[in-house]
């Protein structure tokens, strides 16, 4: 029995892992968590609960940041213009 040509999965470095993911979804916004694999070369438990969680987690903690700006801007602004 032939076995199929495999390429063997490096652990890649966390930024750089995160870089290549940055990269793809500038291009597509959504993906399908196979080919996240297939494109990454890392398993898939490493970029679900791994990376893909840190860098949500991330963005929701910069999202908490603008709003929490945005409601200081709005009390200074409405103490400045009472």
């Amino acid at each position: 029995m032939l076995k199929k040509n495999s390429v063997k999965n490096i652990r890649m470095e966390k930024e750089s892992l995160q870089t290549l993911l940055f990269k793809q979804f500038e291009k597509h916004q959504f993906y399908n968590i196979k080919d996240l694999k297939d494109i990454t070369r890392q398993p898939v438990v490493r970029i679900i609960s791994h990376i893909l969680y840190e860098m949500l987690d991330n963005i929701s903690l910069y999202i908490l940041f603008l709003f929490a700006l945005q409601q200081v801007y709005t009390m200074c602004w409405i103490v400045i213009y009472s």
